[in-house]
């Protein structure tokens, strides 16, 4: 069969399988597939997949990605990847999926850890709120998780984020982890109009310059 040159490359290859992942286009996605391999896809394609899938939320072609044999999350890059892509698309529903995922054969701290930042960085709350409330596997790297992401963010830090976002018992949370810099999540907190969280802060931080 010949092809058109152009889908010889890998790259190309690999750009086209993740729109067509995004627009789930399943039939596309095996044409690709094809196009890559007469056999098998590499597994660089299966995670070009994955991310696209897993930014649309869509966690049937994530497992159909699984299913083809080719790759099975073998290192804790490919898991990264497809966790960041969930995490900056805003799909939480996939999160305890792929995190569960993960924790069978290649998750480490350092996946948690990115996923948590990027979910800061591209202001996603509600899964901020899911990886420090809800995660039974995150819960076990308090409180490495948090300051290595305080180290990545610097101003912008996790107590700052959620003051901004005015959860005021995620804040209390926060604080009975050890954190007690809590001067930027101040300011964060008034620039913010979230008075009450202000003021909680304000309370805090004058007990700790009195204690």
């Amino acid at each position: 069969m010949d092809l058109d040159p152009s889908l010889n490359d890998i790259g190309i290859l690999n750009r086209a399988l993740f729109e067509a992942a995004i627009a789930s286009n399943k039939e596309m996605v095996d044409y690709l597939l094809f196009l890559g391999s007469v056999s098998c896809a590499t597994a660089t394609d299966i995670n070009q997949m994955m991310q696209g899938a897993a930014y649309i939320g869509n966690r049937q072609l994530i497992e159909y990605a699984l299913s083809l044999g080719c790759v099975s999350c073998t290192t804790a890059t490919d898991l990264n990847n497809v966790l960041l892509s969930a995490t900056i698309g805003g799909k939480i529903e996939l999160l305890p999926y792929l995190i569960e995922l993960g924790s069978v054969s290649c998750a480490t701290a350092v996946n948690l850890d990115d996923t948590l930042y990027h979910a800061i960085v591209y202001d996603q709350f509600e899964i901020v709120k899911y990886l420090l409330i809800q995660s039974p596997l995150l819960q076990q790297q308090y409180p490495k998780l948090i300051l290595f992401t305080l180290d990545q963010l610097e101003e912008d830090n996790v107590l700052s984020f959620v003051s901004r976002h005015g959860d005021l018992e995620l804040v209390k949370h926060l604080l009975s982890l050890g954190l007690t810099d809590v001067r930027d999540a101040i300011i964060t907190a008034l620039n913010n109009h979230q008075l009450e969280v202000a003021k909680y802060l304000l309370l805090i931080r004058a007990q700790v310059a009195f204690s």
